[in-house]
């Protein structure tokens, strides 16, 4: 094998594994559709915009991720959802390991605005969005309740 060839099979060998990692997840009907019924949000609470930083819904893309978007992509569960190209079809496990990754969010406060995500997800605020923050009072009211 020659030095070129020896050069772009080390490359490929290196770079593969970080170019799945950093691919795009796209927004998928089914990860939208989960997160609902599990929060029993309506569906202009859980549009794109819920995980994504868009003004556009075709714009909904991995690597404009929102705050609370970062969180669950972090989960170490949800390394095997990357890399899938965009009109790939999400199974049913795949959707539940996406739910999972969202569930162990709960309790962070991605956007840093004082309430935890589940808080803002119950309360109908959006939990990567700062600037949507939940009423004070509509926030103690639901903590007193627990």
């Amino acid at each position: 094998m020659n030095r070129i060839a020896t050069g772009l099979l080390a490359a490929g060998i290196v770079l593969a594994p970080a170019a799945v990692f950093f691919a795009p997840v796209f927004a998928q009907e089914g990860f939208l559709k989960a997160t609902r019924k599990h929060y029993g949000l309506a569906k202009e609470k859980a549009g794109c915009a819920l995980c994504h930083e868009v003004k556009d819904p075709a714009d909904a893309k991995g690597h404009n991720l929102n705050a609370y978007g970062k969180d669950i992509q972090r989960q170490p569960d949800f390394l095997i959802l990357m890399g899938k190209e965009g009109d790939y079809e999400f199974t049913a496990e795949e959707v539940e390991i996406f739910l999972a990754c969202v569930k162990a969010v709960e309790k962070v406060d991605s956007d840093g605005d004082g309430a935890t995500n589940a808080e803002e997800l119950s309360l109908g605020t959006n939990p990567g969005d700062k600037a949507e923050a939940p009423e004070a009072e509509k926030l103690k009211a639901l903590r007193e309740k627990k």
